[in-house]
Formats: structure tokens, sequence, C-alpha cells
């Protein structure tokens, strides 16, 4: 037991090791590669409505816009938005921007009596 308390006092003496090389090192592990266009980020927060009226309501890059179906831009905002509709299929939309064809879904819910009987420790 003594010797295993020694090794590791004497272990966290030592300065810490690198993890990677210094970014003035020519390894190739150093090296980054040049950021290329990221992703926009696209989130289905809603879809209601009936039949042809269905609206759908997306959060791109933290931005909402509201889509109504058969329209292929967003209604009651500038024109500005690159994403243009191209159905609303419940529980998705799909979405286009020249070339890039996108698709956003609604995330399934938790059911909210399994949740209340898994807080109050109660059996379903």
């Amino acid at each position: 037991m003594r010797e295993l308390l020694r090794r590791e006092t004497l272990a966290a003496a030592q300065p810490p090791r690198p993890a990677a090389p210094a970014p003035w090192s020519d390894a190739p592990a150093a090296r980054k590669a040049a950021p290329g266009p990221r992703a926009d980020r696209i989130v289905l927060l809603a879809i209601y409505g009936v039949g042809a009226a269905l609206r759908a309501e997306v959060s791109i890059n933290r931005r909402h816009w509201r889509y109504l179906a058969g329209q292929r831009r967003p209604f009651g905002q500038a024109p500005e938005a690159r994403y243009q509709l191209e159905a609303i299929a419940a529980p998705c939309v799909h979405l286009r921007s020249g070339a890039v064809r996108r698709t956003a879904c609604l995330a399934p819910a938790a059911s909210l009596d399994n949740g209340a009987a898994s807080a109050a420790g109660a059996a379903p």
C-alpha cells in the first residue's frame, strides 16, 4: 500500500504531458484543416392545421420561419429565407435551398403519464 501511495505521489509531482503537439510543431496531428461551411441547424418546432391548411414552424439557425403548405416561401416574413418549402408530410417538413434538400422531423414526445409515474415512484 505504501509503495502505491509513493508512486502516486511521484506521478502527481511530475509536470503533465501535453495531450497534443504544440501549435508550432510540424507534426501532422498539429495541423488543422481549414474549416468548411457549417451545415444549417434546422429544427421542426411544430406542425398544425387541417388538410391543405397545414402550417409548419421551423427554426433555422435559431431564426423562426412559418411555412404554409402549398407556398414555397415562409409567409408574413422577409423574403430573405434561404429555404423553400417542398412539402409538409407529418411528422416532417421537406425544405430546399438550391440543390440542397433537407428534411426535419418532430421529435417523439415522452408520455406524460409515464413521466409522472416515474417521478412519483409509482408503478404504471
